[in-house]
């Protein structure tokens, strides 16, 4: 017999609380890592929490305990989810004391991480620190002891711990923003155009990231000859690979996705 639920009165979860990352580790299965913060929206400590899996016909429900205990399960592999790797997720929490059970809170259409985002989170491409901004957003600090970019977020923000992370509006209309700033300052401004420099050298590693996106090629050198002429070729450059990350990431499928999601 198939359980209702009753909708009535359920609080929304704000995407800035979820986070959902995908891995295949050389399984041919993905399997997936959910965390979530549902501090602030004061559910009762016996209400279940359930992390559901979504792709065309195939879905699959994970049990993550209770708001007062969350036990992720063992085996998060997706299965039963066709083509698993591009699969979306909910986050349900409901009170099954009642006869149909309540859905108190619920987050739908959940992107989680790929795994070329988890690659450069792993390798800290792009450090992201928790400060007091005034009445900015997000600000690009270039003056850390290492000299490495940082993204600064604003702690005035709710849920900014986890914004950049899983949020799809955030990511769309700030990451193309931040790329193109920083490359910007390595070809203008470090005047580095050498992908094949010293492997932990920051502006490198960025390089090297610009070169793997679609289309691609080495950045425009220098030429004191003609510097003109080369710096318009740079800031082409830049434009192409904004437009390129654009494209891989998905960035306005991944907007207009949360923009409907948002007024549901």
């Amino acid at each position: 017999m198939l359980r209702r639920f009753n909708y009535t009165g359920r609080k929304k979860i704000p995407r800035s609380a979820i986070t959902v990352k995908l891995s295949n580790d050389g399984l041919p299965v993905p399997t997936f890592d959910a965390k979530f913060d549902l501090s602030a929206l004061k559910l009762p400590g016996h209400a279940k929490i359930y992390v559901e899996a979504y792709h065309r016909a195939s879905y699959m429900r994970f049990d993550y305990g209770q708001v007062s205990d969350v036990r992720p399960p063992k085996d998060r592999r997706l299965m039963d989810i066709e083509g698993g790797g591009t699969a979306q997720f909910r986050l349900k929490v409901i009170d099954e004391t009642t006869k149909h059970g309540c859905v108190l809170a619920e987050a739908e259409g959940i992107t989680p991480l790929d795994a070329d985002e988890a690659a450069a989170n792993r390798k800290s491409i792009l450090p992201v620190v928790i400060t007091d901004l005034d009445d900015q957003v997000w600000r690009i600090d270039f003056d850390s002891p290492d000299g490495r970019p940082v993204l600064e977020l604003n702690k005035r923000i709710d849920g900014v711990s986890r914004l950049a992370a899983g949020d799809d509006q955030f990511f769309s209309l700030t990451y193309p923003a931040v790329l193109r700033q920083i490359v910007h300052r390595i070809l203008r401004i470090e005047q580095i155009a050498d992908v094949d420099g010293p492997a932990d050298d920051w502006r490198v590693q960025w390089l090297q990231f610009c070169c793997s996106l679609p289309g691609i090629l080495a950045p425009p050198k220098p030429d004191d000859d003609d510097d003109e002429s080369v710096e318009q070729e740079q800031l082409n450059w830049v434009e192409d690979v904004a437009a390129a990350f654009c494209l891989k990431f998905k960035i306005l499928e991944r907007y207009n996705r949360a923009v409907v999601k948002e007024d549901e």
